[in-house]
């Protein structure tokens, strides 16, 4: 039996951090075993500060922090759909969960 973690946790986020650091930060104090995968469509600023609350987590939390385009050119939601298919395609666990950045599961 494998003991690997079965199940990945996507976090899709524009120009969110602060609701970003929340989310993680309550993951890190669970002690989530999950892979956590944060796509960001952030502006530079936020996105910088995503990836430093990720950087100061790695020792807590198993995160990858994907970058994407933000698509300001297209109908809403394009930019959503697009992060989020990509996010998925790149899950390898047996389970994926979608939560929102201001969202919580336990």
């Amino acid at each position: 039996m494998s003991t690997a973690p079965r199940l990945t946790i996507l976090i899709p986020t524009r120009n969110r951090p602060a609701w970003v650091k929340g989310l993680l930060r309550y993951y890190a104090s669970l002690r989530c075993p999950f892979l956590i995968r944060v796509g960001d469509s952030s502006d530079e600023g936020p996105r910088q500060q995503v990836q430093e609350l990720i950087h100061g987590l790695a020792e807590t939390l198993s995160v990858v922090h994907h970058t994407y385009p933000t698509y300001q050119d297209q109908l809403p939601g394009v930019g959503t759909i697009a992060c989020m298919t990509d996010l998925l395609a790149r899950v390898d666990t047996d389970y994926a969960v979608f939560v929102a950045d201001d969202d919580f599961i336990a």
